[in-house]
């Protein structure tokens, strides 16, 4: 449950549309906490606000890496 005042970080797998952060800064909102920062491990949206572990690139260079792996 969310307090009023609570400061929160969210961290989530995977950002493409960004619903779900969506539907979580509405909740914040109306638990009155504060969103501090959000981060995702792949970031597929063009939006730079959103820290990301991986770039869409790198994931695309990744998968490549991966299909040539299972073919050799």
């Amino acid at each position: 449950m969310l307090g009023k005042g609570q400061r929160i970080l969210f961290i989530d797998d995977f950002f493409a549309k960004g619903s779900t952060l969506n539907a979580i800064e509405e909740i914040i909102t109306q638990a009155e906490a504060k969103l501090m920062g959000s981060a995702v491990i792949i970031n597929k949206s063009q939006r730079r606000d959103i820290e990301s572990i991986l770039t869409l690139q790198e994931l695309q260079e990744t998968e490549s890496l991966r299909i040539e792996f299972r073919a050799g």
